[in-house]
């Protein structure tokens, strides 16, 4: 005699769960790139970055598509390899949010984009958001750093920040000096 079972619907607290005791959401899929290997990620946050990206984790979707998979994948290794600066001692030629940021991909010509944390509908057509692969591969980086860039389709490119030409952090601290 054979035992049906009803399929395992996990919801998003069992998930974390999970994520938090190593769970590998990507299990292993050969499509997708072995984000370990680009390990260290080195990045630098803010407090209000780190946090704003826990926020994002959580609100991820958890569907099968390849790309969300491997953001998730993505932002959980940043998060674990980031290091953490008070907003008052971050570089300023550090991206974080808000900041407006020259870069190349793949050698091609260079791009300059806004990081955003969500997408503004009277946004310029210029930004970047950071719940995507470039967008949270900018997160973090200097000006000057090279950082392989996992590509939508699973492949891996290369990102290089040329410029950081505004930090609201930095800004800030100019007001007050």
């Amino acid at each position: 005699m054979r035992a049906f079972t009803s399929p395992c619907v996990e919801t998003d607290e069992q998930l974390l769960d999970k994520l938090e005791m190593g769970f590998d959401p990507l299990g292993g899929a050969a499509d997708s790139p072995r984000l370990e290997l680009l390990r260290p990620i080195e990045c630098q946050m803010t407090i209000k970055d780190y946090t704003l990206v826990e926020g994002h984790l959580l609100q991820l979707p958890r569907g099968s598509a390849t790309d969300d998979r491997l953001l998730l994948r993505l932002i959980r290794t940043k998060l674990a390899d980031a290091r953490i600066v008070l907003s008052d001692d971050i570089a300023s030629d550090v991206v974080t949010g808000n900041s407006r940021v020259a870069y190349s991909v793949n050698g091609e010509p260079d791009s300059t984009c806004v990081l955003r944390h969500w997408e503004h509908k009277d946004d310029e057509s210029t930004a970047v958001t950071v719940r995507s692969l470039l967008g949270m591969t900018l997160l973090g980086m200097t000006a000057g750093q090279h950082a392989p860039l996992v590509q939508d389709d699973g492949s891996i490119g290369h990102v290089t920040v040329l410029d950081v030409a505004f930090q609201p952090e930095a800004a800030r601290r100019a007001l007050r000096d």
